[in-house]
């Protein structure tokens, strides 16, 4: 016993030796120089992203992007190493905590020090605007809604948050309060007439969406999934078109199911039939249902074959004025 309570001492007394005043007892000054000598060490493993939050890390104490200037003037290498790392961040699929680290991070560096990642950041806050526009992210969800720059124009956040709404599968209060305070900042924005077009039947204004909180928020949802517009006859060889077009290469095109299927006219024309299907793989089984946008010509289809990023991009030019709803598919 007195062997191992030696050896526990001496491993303790090692411990403090080497590791001195525990990081949060230290000094800002003290903590910038360990954030600093991470982020040198992390470079040496090849651990860019984990370098860039060491190095963001330090310009969040007091005196922290002075440093940074520093140590990256007489740190050449480091600047190198740093932007590259910034330009190979790439959050397309990441989750919600690692893409706003990576958008945070890059905003601290970029200001503090290294304007080099200046674009990356941009990079990224529109990465996080699609994110959030297509649904992917809940609004919710954001750790830091000011982390967005893009949000700080009061025009831009509201078109992204009303395509958000009417992209959720579940239409959420916090959502549906951000919208209603952001809207009486903006004057005679088009995405009112998308929200109002959309629920034109039950008579609902961008304003009233406060009131539509809490018990009357499932009546949002409802509407979302159930349009009360179908198309008119007028549209079903466009329909029929899309749909071959985009059953063309299936496995087999006989045991497509569709659901949510409506008509949408772009602002720049050219109407377009998006929805979900579902079709039997090579194995006899459905894969699940996966967005589609087809016109005969364009079609895609989201079966991760392709970018996710691209396809939401081009979802979101296409699918987001929905103009009335598909019946007769099943």
């Amino acid at each position: 016993m007195r062997w191992v309570a030696g050896v526990a001492a001496l491993a303790i007394a090692t411990f403090a030796a080497g590791c001195g005043t525990p990081y949060n007892y230290m000094t800002p000054q003290e903590q910038i120089k360990v954030d600093l000598q991470d982020a040198r060490s992390a470079f040496q493993r090849g651990r860019g992203s984990d370098a860039l939050g060491e190095l963001a890390r330090a310009t969040r104490r007091p005196g922290g992007n002075e440093a940074l200037r520093r140590f990256l003037a007489v740190e050449p290498e480091i600047r190198v190493q740093a932007i590259a790392a910034a330009r190979a961040t790439n959050p397309d699929g990441a989750d919600t905590y690692a893409l706003f680290k990576a958008l945070e991070d890059l905003w601290s560096i970029a200001e503090a020090g290294l304007p080099e990642s200046l674009p990356d950041a941009q990079r990224v806050d529109a990465t996080a605007v699609n994110a959030i526009r297509s649904g992917r992210i809940r609004f919710e969800s954001v750790p830091e809604v000011k982390h967005i720059r893009a949000f700080s124009n009061p025009d831009t956040k509201f078109d992204v948050l009303i395509d958000a709404m009417l992209n959720a599968k579940t239409p959420s209060p916090g959502l549906a309060t951000e919208i209603s305070r952001t809207s009486a900042v903006v004057q005679n924005h088009p995405a009112k007439r998308r929200f109002e077009e959309r629920f034109s039947s039950r008579g609902w204004s961008v304003e009233e969406l406060r009131a539509l909180q809490g018990a009357g928020l499932p009546r949002v949802a409802d509407a979302l999934a159930k349009a009360e517009s179908p198309i008119s006859s007028e549209h079903a060889p466009l329909v029929k078109k899309a749909l071959d077009a985009i059953t063309r290469d299936l496995k087999d095109p006989f045991s497509v199911r569709y659901r949510d299927v409506y008509l949408s006219k772009p602002p720049g024309g050219g109407d377009v039939i998006c929805g979900e299907l579902n079709a039997k793989n090579s194995y006899g089984g459905y894969n699940g249902f996966k967005r589609f946008y087809s016109d005969g010509v364009r079609t895609g289809l989201d079966d991760r074959e392709q970018e996710r990023h691209v396809f939401d991009l081009v979802w979101h030019d296409l699918c987001a004025h929905q103009a009335g709803v598909v019946t007769g598919v099943e």
